[in-house]
């Protein structure tokens, strides 16, 4: 029997990771669209299943705008 099992762990990325979407966001200050597109920019020393604090960047007002996120993988290993 072959068996493979989930482990509920952190996995550290690499220091720059590019993930393909966008993070948008209200700005609390002047009601504007906030964003940051992962794809271009990267998130930096990212560990998977734990929150952090992320930057995106309100236009309207030029200021940063902190987001909390969690980057969540779903891996897929299958028996050949």
């Amino acid at each position: 029997m072959i068996e493979l099992k989930h482990r509920d762990e952190q996995i550290e990325l690499g220091k720059r990771t590019y993930v393909p979407c966008t993070l948008t966001a209200t700005c609390p200050r002047c009601g504007g669209v906030a964003s940051k597109d992962f794809g271009k920019a990267y998130l930096s020393y990212p560990c998977t299943n734990s929150p952090f604090e992320c930057s995106v960047w309100c236009e309207s007002c030029d200021e940063p705008v902190e987001v909390k996120v969690k980057l969540v993988l779903r891996l897929r290993l299958e028996l050949a």
